[in-house]
C-alpha cells in the first residue's frame, strides 16, 4: 500500500499490509526494503499519513515495537 511520495528522494514509500515491511520504490532504482527510521526521513509526517489510511499495520520484522 502506498503511504506517500518523497520529492527529495524521488521515491514512493510503500508498506505491506500483511507483514508491515516498508519499501522504497525509486524513480531510478529497484524497489528495496527500508527501515521505519528511513521511511520517516523520506516522509517526516509518516505517522499522520499512516493514521489517515486507517490500516492497523503490523510491526515490521526486526523493528521491535513500532
Amino acid at each position: 500500500m502506498t503511504i506517500g511520495n518523497s520529492d527529495e528522494y524521488m521515491a514512493e514509500v510503500r508498506r505491506c499490509r500483511y507483514c508491515g515491511t516498508y519499501w522504497e520504490v525509486g524513480a531510478f532504482s529497484y524497489p528495496q526494503v527500508i527501515s521505519r527510521a528511513h521511511a520517516k526521513l523520506e516522509l517526516p509526517n509518516l505517522d499522520e499519513l499512516e493514521q489517515g489510511l486507517g490500516v492497523d499495520f503490523p510491526t515490521p520484522p526486526g523493528e521491535g515495537s513500532a
